[in-house]
This record gives structure tokens, sequence and C-alpha cells, in this order.
């Protein structure tokens, strides 16, 4: 009796064993999950890899850099254009404008033998600026208020930026857009300047906001577009030119604010 007890107990022992350490035991298994956890390296995970941009306007003759960003280890970029007659781009991503028309640039990116990811950038080349001029020859703005002028840039296919300046920044700022903002009372200028040195100028009046009611008929049935409120341009519901019954005096000559302004470009 008491050797069938013995081997009942070891052929138990042998069945728990087998049991405990079986490939299909949930114990076993976490236990080898947990090592295969920890034996792995843990990767980071790589950020987006992008251009510095999607589109770019392109004045003929002139040369842009393509830059891609978040490359890591051995990745590499190639650069494509698919039409070089009308923009060109070399292996370090300087793309050139040759001739009016547009043209996308295809950056490859691999590491090795393997395609990683490809971008595009639409490249549109475009004559030079050859004038530019306000649509006003002068505002009123109330302190702390803002509008955005327009340009007329010849020829209109042209793909050139303006650049805008103020005389006096500390009455009135102007942004890369075209977007003034008045700072303090007082007059000053902003400019549209080009490449070949022209340029065109509007005349900034910036008063207190009691004055600038008493300059406008407060009856004027105004729309959207009256500078009322932030953002808004100085017209009329009609579409036609405010006009204030005192026009402040300037303090600064055009000429001399645009020698102040090509000094400093």
């Amino acid at each position: 009796m008491k050797t069938f007890c013995k081997k009942c107990i070891i052929v138990l022992g042998f069945v728990f064993f087998f049991a405990l350490f079986s490939a299909k035991s949930p114990v076993t298994t976490a236990f080898s999950k947990e090592l295969a956890e920890t034996s792995e390296p843990q990767t980071e995970t790589q950020a987006e890899i992008k251009l510095n941009v999607k589109t770019k306007a392109l004045v003929k003759d002139t040369k842009y850099t393509l830059k891609v960003y978040n490359l890591s280890g051995n990745q590499k970029a190639s650069f494509k254009s698919s039409d070089p007659a009308v923009a060109s781009v070399d292996e370090e991503g300087v793309v050139c404008g040759i001739t009016n028309g547009t043209a996308t640039i295809t950056v490859t990116v691999k590491d090795g033998l393997k395609t990683v990811t490809s971008l595009a950038c639409e490249v549109t080349v475009g004559p030079p600026a050859i004038s530019v001029k306000w649509t006003k020859s002068e505002i009123v703005l109330a302190v702390g208020k803002r509008t955005t002028l327009k340009t007329i840039v010849l020829p209109y296919n042209t793909t050139e930026s303006v650049k805008f300046y103020s005389s006096d920044t500390e009455i009135a700022t102007v942004t890369c857009t075209g977007k003034i903002t008045a700072k303090a009372e007082g007059d000053t200028y902003v400019f549209a300047m080009i490449e070949n040195g022209k340029y065109d100028f509007c005349k900034v009046s910036v008063v207190d906001q009691d004055t600038y009611d008493q300059l406008f008929d407060s009856t004027v049935d105004v729309g959207p577009d009256i500078e009322l409120e932030d953002g808004a341009e100085e017209n009329a519901a009609d579409g036609t030119e405010l006009t204030p019954t005192v026009t402040p005096v300037p303090t600064t000559s055009p000429a001399a604010a645009v020698e102040v302004q090509t000094l400093d470009k």
C-alpha cells in the first residue's frame, strides 16, 4: 500500500511539473513574454520626415534650397525635377528657376536600398516684378486698430514677393503680408518695395478713437470692410473710399523715409 502511494505521489509530481512548465501554460507564457520584452531593445519612434516647404514661388534665374527634416541613421535624400527645363535641382536640394512654368521636385528618402518615404514640392517659376503700387495713398487708423492694404504688382504673373517697411514702427508697423497696425498717435509712411528698387508709399495717420470718430461721418452705413474692428479694411460698404474731413499733415517726408529703409535693407 505504501509503495502504491509513493508511486501515485511521484506520478502526480511529474504531472504538475509538466503542467507548470508546458509551452501552453499561462504561467510559462507570461514568464517567457516578460523575458522576451526585457531582452528586446527599445526603439524610439522616428519623427515625421518632411520638407521645409510644399510649394515655392521662384523668380526666374534665382535659387532656393529645399531642406529635408528629421532624417536619421543612414537615411539619405535624393532630388529629382519633373521638368528640369523649368526648374532644375541638384543633389543638395538647390532648386534653380530656369523659365516660366511649373515643375514638381520629388524627394526620395532611402535607408540603404529600402525606400522610406517620398515627398514632393511644387515649384512655380515666374518673371521678376517691374512695378508695385498701393491701392491707397493714405489711410487713417485709430490707435490699436489694424488693416491689410493690397498692392498691385506688375506683371501679373510675377512670382516675386513684395517687401514692406514702415518709416516709424513706433507709430505703425507693417507685416510681410501688408497688415498695418496702429501703435501710437502720429503720422508715418509704409512702403512697398521690389527688387529692382521701385517702391510706392502710403501715408498712415494714427489718431485716438474719439478723433477717428469725428473725422468720419458716423451716419455712413458701413459694411464689414470698415476699420471698426481688428483686421478690417477702411472702405465704405459700396466699395468707395471713406475720406476724413480733416487730413493730418505728415511730419516725415517720403523721400527721407524710403532712404532710411533702403539703408536698412
